[in-house]
């Protein structure tokens, strides 16, 4: 076994992803990039067809509705879908996953 195949299959070694579209990190830990994700706005991702969308305030609340899903504030909002209205057949299901951006003071929790 050569040196490098030993490291990169080392625990230790392991680079973490973007939760979101998978992209590798430099570091050990998972993370949100900046492609799949803005703390100030929601940001729709397809997993399907890599579609990343910025959502108005009022499409992201109708959105979220449609799929019982009712939040306050939308800033750092990652909605992450397995297909999108456009790469979706017509007899399919599309599954929703949420994830939150969170930096500053607002973030900590008391």
């Amino acid at each position: 076994m050569h040196a490098s195949t030993a490291k990169r299959n080392s625990p230790t070694a392991e680079t973490g992803h973007c939760v979101v579209c998978g992209t590798e990190g430099s570091s050990r830990h998972d993370f949100i990039c900046a492609d799949c994700g803005d703390p100030l706005s929601v940001t729709l991702y397809c997993h399907r067809c890599e579609r990343r969308l910025s959502l108005n305030e009022d499409a992201a609340f109708a959105f979220l509705a449609d799929n019982g899903y009712e939040f306050d504030d939308l800033r750092g909002l990652v909605l992450k879908v397995t297909c999108c209205s456009r790469c979706m057949g017509d007899d399919e299901r599309s599954d929703l996953s949420i994830y939150r951006i969170r930096f500053g003071p607002e973030a900590s929790t008391s």
